[in-house]
């Protein structure tokens, strides 16, 4: 192989390599974003529980006053 083929061959494994980086950092974004997005969900989920039960608990105070 000449020089000049072992370059273009380099050249071209460079190329794809750069290309698999940007997808990788790009895959990497999209799991960034929905693990942010999951976290997001989590916290809301979170707070509806707590004012579910905060709800419960003063539904039964309420029927304890009643009785």
């Amino acid at each position: 192989m000449t020089l000049k083929n072992q370059l273009i061959k380099l050249s071209e494994e460079k190329t794809n390599l750069e290309r698999k980086e940007k997808d990788l950092e790009k895959k990497n974004k999209e799991l960034q974003d929905e693990k942010q997005s999951g976290k997001e969900r989590e916290d809301k989920l979170k707070k509806e529980l707590e004012e579910k039960k905060k709800e419960m608990e003063r539904s039964q105070l309420q029927a304890q006053n009643l009785q």
